[in-house]
C-alpha cells in the first residue's frame, strides 16, 4: 500500500528534461522506472488505423449511423461517449470504414500527436487516429492513457515527417512504457480516478490535474523523481496538496 499523504516533493518532476547547457533532451520520461519497460506492441492485440470515406460519395455522408471520430473530438476528459460527425452503414458496408470495439484506447499519431482517450460507444476514425486494442491480461486501458499522454513529447520527437507530423505503426508498436503488475495499475487507476473526480467537480486548472497525475506515477514508481530540478512543479503539488480543495483521500491508498 502506497501513502501519499508522506511523498516527498521537495524535488520537480520534470518529464522533458534539460542538460547542463540548457537544451531539451528528449528521452524517454520512463527511463529510471521501477518497473520493466516493454514495448507497447507487446501489450495490445490490434491496432486500428482510420479513414475517411469520400466526400464526394453522398450515400457515405447522408446519414448519422456511425459514429465517425476527429482530433477535434479530443477532450480532456479520459473518455469519449459522443462525435461531432457520422458516417452511413454504406460506408462500413464498402469497407471504406472500420469498426473500433467499446474500451479501445485511442490515440491521435497525425498533425496533432497525443491526444489519447477510451471510447464508451462503437465507433470509428479518421486516419490521424490509431486505435488500440488491449491485451486485457497485461495492461489496464485506463492506465494505458495515463501512460500515453506522458509519451507525447516523446511520439512527437519520432515523429517521421518533419512538416506534418506522423507515428507510424512501427515506431508506435516499438514506443516503450512501464509495465507494472496488473494489481498495481489498479492502484494507479483508482488513485488517478479520485483526482479526474476532483477535476470533473471543483474549479481545478487543468495543470494543476496534469500535476497531480504525475505525482501519483512518480510514487508508484512509474515516472523518476528528478533531483537535479527544484521549483515551480514542486511548489504546486505541495500547494495542491496543503490545500482544502482536496480531500485526503485523494491521495492515499
Amino acid at each position: 500500500m502506497l501513502d501519499f499523504s508522506k511523498v516527498d516533493f521537495n524535488k520537480a518532476i520534470s518529464l522533458n528534461p534539460t542538460n547542463s547547457q540548457g537544451e531539451s533532451n528528449p528521452q524517454n520520461p520512463f527511463e529510471n522506472c521501477t518497473y520493466k519497460l516493454v514495448k507497447l506492441g507487446e501489450v495490445v492485440i490490434e491496432i486500428i488505423n482510420g479513414s475517411t470515406p469520400l466526400k464526394s460519395v453522398r450515400e457515405y455522408w447522408n446519414s448519422n449511423d456511425i459514429h465517425w471520430l476527429t482530433t477535434p473530438d479530443f477532450k480532456e476528459n479520459i473518455f469519449i461517449e459522443s462525435t461531432s460527425q457520422f458516417v452511413s452503414k454504406k460506408a462500413l458496408q464498402d469497407k471504406k470504414v472500420k469498426i473500433v470495439p467499446k474500451e479501445s484506447v485511442l490515440l491521435t499519431c497525425t498533425a496533432t500527436i497525443g491526444k489519447c482517450a477510451i471510447n464508451k460507444i462503437e465507433l470509428t476514425t479518421n486516419q490521424q487516429i490509431n486505435a488500440l486494442i488491449c491485451d486485457n491480461s497485461k495492461i489496464i486501458n485506463h492506465y494505458l492513457v495515463y501512460i500515453l499522454r506522458l509519451s507525447k513529447q516523446t511520439l512527437e520527437n519520432s515523429a517521421t515527417n518533419p512538416i506534418v507530423k506522423h507515428i507510424n505503426l512501427a515506431t508506435l508498436k516499438n514506443l516503450k512504457i512501464p509495465l507494472p503488475p496488473l494489481e498495481i495499475q489498479k492502484q494507479i487507476v483508482s488513485e488517478c480516478e479520485k483526482v479526474e473526480e476532483q477535476y470533473n467537480t471543483i474549479k481545478m486548472s487543468i495543470e494543476k490535474y496534469q500535476e497531480l497525475i504525475k505525482a501519483i506515477l512518480v510514487k508508484c514508481g512509474i515516472i523518476a523523481n528528478n533531483d537535479e530540478f527544484a521549483g515551480g512543479t514542486s511548489r504546486l503539488i505541495a500547494s495542491l496538496l496543503d490545500s482544502r480543495l482536496l480531500d485526503s483521500s485523494v491521495i492515499a491508498f
